[in-house]
C-alpha cells in the first residue's frame, strides 16, 4: 500500500471555489489545525490533498504504530508475569503469528480502515473547502487543480505549502527488487513476516523492529551510525540498545548494507564488512524528505534544486524566505518534522495570517521513540552544545537508583541533562523510561521558558515515581554548574 500517487479518498469534491484567501496544499495535520483555525474565524480557505486528509499520522503511522506496540507491549507483559509474581506458572502467549493477525484488524480499526471520510466532514462542517486533487502553482497568485477529473483554477491571496514528506530509499544494488516495505507496508501489513531486516536506526525503525520482534518475527537492525543518528545522548542510546536486544532484536550499529540479492523465497543482504543476514523481508526506514517538486515553485521564484537540504526555509512566522505571500508548515519546513511541530506551525500561521503577530519558538520540541519503555529528547545533545559554543555541563542519573526502579528495575534506563555553565540554563535532556514522552515536557517547558536550573533543582516530585530521579540529577545539574 503506497499511500503517494493517484488521487484517492471516500469523499468526493463537492465545491470549487473560484478565489479563496488562503490556499493549503496539503491535508495534513498541519494544515487540519491551520484551515480549522482560519475558516472559524470567517477567512475563505481551500485545502487541495491528493490523498488522505489527516496525513500518514491517522492511516499509517502514528496512530497504527501505537496499536501495535501497545499490543506487543502486553506480550511482554505476559511473559514476565510468572518473574514478578502475578502468576504461579509461566504464562502461555499463544501463536505469535495469529495474535498479530488479531492485533491487526483492531489497528484497522483505529486507523477508520485507511477512510478520511470523518476528517474531511470535520473540515466542512467548519467551512473548509476541501478539494480532492493534485495542486501546482502556475503563476503567482493562481493555482491549477487537476482533480482527476478536469483542471480548475483556483485564486489565492496566500498561499501555505504542507506537502509533508516522503520515505528516501537508499540506492542500494538489489534492493528494489526486494520491493521493500516502509513504514507504511509495515503498519498496515495483516500477516507478520517470519524474519526481517530494519535498514536505518531512527524512531521508525527502532518502533518497527521492536514491536515485531514481541510479536515472534526475527529482527536484524542495522544503523550506520549510533542509534537515532546522534539525535539523544549516547547513555540513552546505548540503554536502547540494550532494550532492544532484550527483546531479541539484532542490533547492528555502525553497520552498512552494500547490496541485496534474492535468497530462495527471501533475500540476502550483504553488510559492508562481508557478513550477510538472510530475510523473509526488508524494510527501509532511513529516513523522508520535504516533498517540494511539481508544485510548480518556479513561478514564484524558488528552485527545488536549490533548495537548501531540500526544504523550504522560513522564518520565525513560517513565511517562506525570499517569497511573498507564501508560507511552510510541517515537515515541508524542515524543522523537528513531527506531528506536533507540524501543529504548532498550523497554529502560529493562523494567527499570524488572522492579523496577530506570532513567532515560532522550535527550542522545547520534544522527540519521542515510542518504545516500551520510550526514549524521549528535548534541546540540545551536549555534542550540539558544545558545537553551538556553549560552556556546557551534563550529568548522568541512572533511574535504577529510586524507590521506583528497585521495585520495576527491567524498566529503568538513563536520564542525561545538559546545561550551560554561565547561563545556568537548561539545554537539553535525554531520558529512558516509562511514559517519558509524557515526563520531557517537564523539560520542554524548562528550555522554551528559560527556568534556572536553581529553580528546576527545587520543584518536587512524587514518591515513589520515576520522577523522582529527575529531582536528584537536577541536584547534581545544580552543584555541577557551581556556585
Amino acid at each position: 500500500m503506497t499511500p503517494s500517487t493517484g488521487i484517492t479518498g471516500a469523499m468526493p469534491t463537492t465545491d470549487l471555489p473560484d478565489h479563496v484567501r488562503v490556499a493549503v496544499l496539503g491535508g495534513g495535520s498541519a494544515a487540519e489545525r491551520l484551515a480549522g483555525l482560519l475558516a472559524g474565524e470567517g477567512v475563505a480557505v481551500a485545502v487541495v490533498e491528493r490523498h488522505l486528509v489527516g496525513g500518514e499520522c491517522p492511516y499509517y503511522a502514528c496512530i497504527p504504530s501505537k496499536v501495535m506496540l501497545l499490543t506487543a507491549a502486553a506480550r511482554t507483559a505476559i511473559g514476565r508475569a510468572h518473574d514478578i509474581g502475578a502468576a504461579d506458572a509461566p504464562l502461555d502467549r499463544g501463536d505469535g503469528a495469529e495474535a498479530y493477525r488479531i492485533a491487526a484488524g483492531r489497528r484497522d480499526d483505529a486507523a477508520a480502515d485507511h477512510d478520511d471520510a470523518d476528517h474531511v466532514r470535520s473540515l466542512r462542517d467548519k467551512g473548509v473547502h476541501v478539494i480532492r486533487g493534485e495542486g501546482r502553482v502556475c503563476e503567482p497568485g493562481r493555482l491549477a487543480v487537476d482533480t482527476g477529473e478536469d483542471s480548475h483554477e483556483l485564486r489565492y491571496d496566500e498561499l501555505v505549502l504542507a506537502t509533508g514528506s516522503t520515505v528516501v530509499v537508499p540506492d542500494i544494488p538489489g534492493l528494489a527488487e526486494a520491493e521493500p516495505w516502509t513504514f507504511v507496508e509495515a503498519w498496515t501489513a495483516t500477516e507478520r513476516p517470519a524474519s526481517m531486516l530494519v535498514i536505518g536506526g531512527g524512531a521508525v525503525g527502532c518502533e518497527i523492529a521492536q514491536a515485531h520482534a514481541r510479536f515472534g518475527t526475527s529482527v536484524t537492525l542495522v544503523e550506520g551510525e549510533e542509534l537515532m543518528g546522534g539525535g539523544v545522548e549516547p547513555e540513552t542510546a546505548e540503554d536502547l540498545v540494550a532494550l532492544l536486544r532484550a527483546d531479541g532484536v539484532d542490533v547492528r550499529t555502525h553497520a552498512e548494507v552494500s547490496g541485496v540479492d534474492a535468497a530462495g523465497q527471501g533475500w540476502r543482504a550483504t553488510l559492508a564488512d562481508g557478513g550477510t543476514v538472510t530475510v523473509e523481508r526488508i524494510v527501509v526506514a532511513t529516513g523522508k524528505r520535504p516533498v517540494v517538486d511539481g508544485l510548480g515553485l518556479e513561478h514564484l521564484g524558488l528552485d527545488p534544486d536549490d533548495l537548501a537540504d531540500g526544504h523550504l526555509t522560513i522564518d520565525d512566522a513560517c513565511r517562506v524566505v525570499d517569497a511573498d505571500h507564501l508560507w511552510a508548515i510541517g515537515d515541508v519546513a524542515g524543522i523537528e518534522p513531527f506531528t506536533h511541530t507540524a501543529n504548532y506551525q498550523g497554529w502560529v500561521t493562523a494567527q499570524n495570517l488572522l492579523g496577530r503577530p506570532t513567532t515560532a519558538d522550535h527550542s522545547g520540541i520534544p522527540r519521542t521513540v515510542y518504545t516500551a519503555p520510550e526514549l524521549a529528547a528535548v534541546g540540545m545533545t551536549r555534542a550540539e552544545a558544545e558545537e553551538a559554543g556553549h560552556d556546557v555541563v551534563h550529568v548522568v542519573f541512572d533511574l535504577a537508583d529510586t524507590a521506583r526502579g528497585s521495585v520495576d528495575p527491567a524498566d529503568a534506563g538513563r536520564l542525561v541533562l545538559v546545561a550551560d555553565r554561565s547561563s545556568r540554563l537548561l539545554l537539553g535532556a535525554s531520558l529512558l523510561a516509562p511514559a517519558a514522552g509524557e515526563s520531557i515536557s517537564e523539560f520542554a517547558l524548562a528550555i522554551r521558558a528559560e527556568i534556572g536550573v536553581d529553580l528546576l533543582a527545587e520543584l518536587v516530585h512524587p514518591f515513589p515515581t520515576w520522577s523522582e530521579g529527575f529531582g536528584y540529577a537536577l541536584h547534581r545539574l545544580r552543584k555541577a554548574v557551581g556556585a
